[in-house]
Formats: C-alpha cells, sequence, structure tokens
C-alpha cells in the first residue's frame, strides 16, 4: 500500500537531523505516484513530523534516463530540497548521478525504494540516505492466503502490512 509506505518513509527522513525538505520523483501525476505522495504528506501531519517538509513532486515518465535532468532541474528550482525521494526504484541511478553531478553527496541525499547492487553503493557513498525493502514474498503468500480466506467467509482490515524495511548506512 503505497499511502502506508509514504508515510512510513516520511518518519524515517525524519531521524535525519536537521531540517528535511523533501522533493518527490515520481512517473506521473496520477496513480500510484498521487497514492504515495498524499500518504508522505499525511505521514508529516499524523506523526508531527516537525522537521519534514515536503517541497515538490517533479515527474521522470518512468523513464529511468530522464531521471537525472528531472532531479537536476528539480533541484535548480528548489535550492532548499537536501532530500530527493523517489518510491520508483528504477529512480535510484539518476538521483545518485544527479547528487554526484551537483557535487552535493552528504549535502543532499537519495532516499529510494528497492534493494539493488546501486541502490547499497549509493548509501556506502553518501549519496542515498536509505532505501524501502519491500517483502514480495510475503506480499504474494498474504495476498494469496487472505483470497483463500475471503473464498471461506473471512473478513480482513482494509490494509494489511507485508512489511517494510527501511535500509540505511
Amino acid at each position: 500500500d503505497y499511502t502506508h509506505q509514504g508515510a512510513k518513509v516520511s518518519a524515517e527522513i525524519a531521524k535525519r537531523r536537521g531540517q528535511q525538505y523533501v522533493g518527490i520523483i515520481g512517473q506521473a501525476p496520477n496513480g500510484t505516484n498521487n497514492l504515495f505522495v498524499d500518504g508522505f504528506k499525511a505521514g508529516i501531519t499524523s506523526q508531527n513530523l516537525k522537521n519534514v517538509y515536503f517541497v515538490v513532486n517533479e515527474f521522470d515518465g518512468g523513464t529511468p534516463s530522464s531521471t537525472v535532468n528531472t532531479v537536476l532541474a528539480m533541484l535548480t528550482a528548489h535550492p532548499k530540497i537536501n532530500v530527493v525521494l523517489s518510491w520508483e526504484g528504477e529512480a535510484t541511478t539518476g538521483i545518485i548521478a544527479a547528487i554526484q553531478e551537483k557535487h552535493d553527496v552528504g549535502k543532499i541525499v537519495g532516499v529510494t525504494n528497492d534493494v539493488t547492487a546501486q541502490t547499497l553503493a549509493g548509501i556506502k557513498s553518501g549519496a542515498l540516505y536509505g532505501t524501502s525493502q519491500q517483502n514480495f514474498c510475503k506480499m504474494a503468500k498474504v495476498s494469496v492466503d487472505d483470497l483463500i480466506g475471503l473464498g471461506k467467509g473471512k473478513n480482513y482490515p482494509k490494509y494489511i502490512d507485508s512489511g517494510l524495511t527501511f535500509i540505511t548506512r
């Protein structure tokens, strides 16, 4: 559930010292992106996060080759941004490259989704603060188990957490 993931990530970003000005990179201004961004904003409010601020949501069209330029343009237009966040796993390399190109590793950090070799290297280098690791196996198992349960007349809550681990250095 991207709404809940957005809220969880806002709390993880709040653990960083100082004020966190967040620019979010998404595919397009609809669908999953809106769920994540709405959850992120709601998480700031519901968790009373005093050091996290949503600045802007920009779009790379879901095209990793566009991510670098999108991030660079966002950082130029909004110089207060010190956290570039994306729920798109494929945006990771573009976020890292943009931060490195600006020579702002450590001053600006990325926060991404999914654990890949590039993500781990970005965390180790300081270009990324962290990443969300989703539990895909549990997602599948819970879905199948709950579908079987629904067929047997069981009721379930609207949201079932399948596990999200936030990984930092």
